[in-house]
């Protein structure tokens, strides 16, 4: 049985580290990746396991922190074999030392790509243009560096409205409001009465389909409501929020909050509640100063929403270098 070895910092992984990745693959019965990490790299070396967990599953994935010398092809052989429990067979590599440091382990060497002809790409390039060089990374990678921006606000506020115009302004993905579509399809059973199980299932499929609907965005991704806004409806419904779904909000991380004024007319449909609506405003904007959230206000018609939302934006889209991301 051959056994491949790929390692690396996959910092962050991108095209280049697959082909390397699925070269192994295609010549060995078995392949480890070994992940090397520091604890100052702004990408946390458990996400860059994680993406190859998830893209490979039939891989072995060892994650290891280090404070070994990059030139040191002797320490980093010695180390290798400690990790793994074994010396492995054959290493795959698209860098210069892989001779050096696959003879020191009894292994033949298989250099990938080593003059970057087929992928062009690093890792320095990526984490300093994450949007310019998004077409080498894989959609589960290129989720991690899409701005998120939520739209929240109380009912008949116009969030899906502008959620909607901004998504198609800037040519990218939006996510759908699910406890609406969930109230709509509960409003007319005779067993309609709320429960705290309903909430944090609300919560974790919003969550969901933000996380996936961030692997299509190109730069941002707009969301129509978020975890948080299943909280406040839970408060409001319920007479308090839960820890299970303020786990689900508070874990999360957003670029900027818009939330949608109530400077315009209550339109009802067959489930929206006007009452309160004062109180859900201030609620939403309560949260949000006590946690040191990046938000505004936007108001007036939907013209001078989308323009006070784009003014907000495009300071967020200027903070694009990985190294100033917030994590």
């Amino acid at each position: 049985m051959k056994k491949g070895l790929v390692i690396g910092k996959f910092y962050p992984l991108h095209a280049g580290h697959q082909y390397l990745i699925e070269t192994a693959l295609s010549n060995s019965d078995q392949v480890a990746v070994i992940v090397t990490g520091k604890k100052d790299q702004i990408i946390p070396a458990t996400i860059r396991a994680a993406w190859i967990r998830e893209i490979y599953p039939q891989v072995e994935v060892k994650l290891v922190y280090h404070n070994i010398a990059d030139d040191n092809d002797e320490a980093w052989a010695k180390n290798t074999i400690k990790w793994l429990g074994f010396k492995p067979d054959i290493v795959f590599t698209s860098e210069n030392y892989g001779d050096h440091y696959s003879q020191l382990m009894g292994a033949k060497h298989v250099p990938v790509d080593i003059p970057r002809i087929k992928f062009p790409i690093s890792g320095t390039k990526i984490r300093e243009k994450p949007h310019f060089y998004s077409q080498f990374l894989h959609p589960i990678v290129r989720a991690y560096f899409v701005k998120r921006v939520c739209l929240i606000g109380a009912e008949s506020t116009g969030t899906t409205t502008l959620a909607e115009a901004l998504a198609k302004l800037y040519k990218t993905s939006w996510v759908p409001e699910f406890g609406r579509f969930y109230t709509e399809g509960k409003v007319t059973s005779k067993h309609y009465k709320w429960a705290d199980r309903e909430f944090t299932y609300i919560a974790q499929t919003q969550n969901g389909l933000e996380d996936e609907l961030a692997k299509y965005a190109s730069k941002v991704l707009f969301c129509d409501t978020n975890s948080l806004a299943t909280y406040v409806w839970q408060e409001l419904f319920l007479k308090r929020g839960t820890e299970e779904v303020k786990k689900l909000y508070t874990g999360r991380s957003y670029d900027l909050y818009i939330v949608t004024g109530i400077d315009v007319p209550f339109t009802r449909d067959n489930i929206r509640v006007k009452v309160k609506r004062v109180w859900m405003h201030k609620r939403f904007i309560d949260i949000l100063e006590k946690s040191g959230q990046r938000y505004i206000v936007a108001t007036g018609d939907l013209k001078n929403r989308i323009a006070q939302s784009e003014k907000e934006i495009k300071k967020v889209l200027q903070d694009y270098k990985i190294e100033e991301k917030i994590l």
